[in-house]
């Protein structure tokens, strides 16, 4: 009798269709990019559910996004409390979702830093690189393979956070005042984009 529900069971798990990871349903193509702002996962912390904004060519918990809007109009945002983000599966690079002209694409410094291009240029703030983000199960953004910190910087109250790569901070150099967290992200298919971050 075990035999037979063991192999009925089998059979019907054989019939039903497998899960498949987020990472394998939600990237994005050319045509249709991926969306979606970053969330700081890091429990029992300031920056737990943190949004992750650009500003000021970094990438920050604590401060609002900032943006412009150069037309004047309505076509796109102007000021947002909310960075959104584009991803192609397959290329290894994140960029800003924006109508400027050129696009703004995301890098990671020497230092670790999270950085980004200005409007209508890929100058950059020292060296660059720019590959090897990606979209790991269960919709976490890493860069080689592995999580972020947040490091206390600027605001002291309200505290602000600025965004490193964990990947380039030796664990024995990392500041007291550096949180690692989990980048979640949030989809956003529908999001509008802004016209430039600054």
């Amino acid at each position: 009798m075990k035999s037979a529900c063991a192999i009925l069971f089998a059979a019907v798990a054989a019939a039903l269709p497998s899960p498949v990871p987020n990472n394998n349903v939600l990237q994005g193509t050319p045509e249709n990019p991926l969306k979606f702002s970053g969330q700081a996962l890091r429990a029992s912390s300031p920056i737990h559910f943190g949004t992750v904004n650009a500003n000021g060519k970094a990438f920050w918990i604590g401060k609002d996004a900032k943006t412009y809007n150069p037309l004047n109009n309505n076509t796109c945002v102007v000021d947002t409390n909310t960075t959104t983000f584009s991803y192609i599966n397959g290329q290894g690079q994140v960029s800003l979702y924006t109508n400027v002209p050129g696009g703004q694409q995301i890098y990671v410094k020497d230092d670790g830093s999270l950085r980004f291009t200005g409007p209508h240029s890929v100058a950059t703030d020292g060296n660059a690189t720019f590959t090897g983000f990606g979209i790991a199960y269960d919709a976490k953004l890493q860069f080689e393979n592995q999580d972020w910190l947040a490091c206390l910087g600027g605001s002291i109250s309200p505290a602000n956070f600025q965004i490193y790569a964990a990947s380039r901070i030796p664990a024995a150099q990392i500041p007291k005042d550096c949180l690692g967290f989990t980048w979640h992200d949030v989809y956003h298919q529908n999001a509008t984009a802004a016209w430039q971050y600054e």
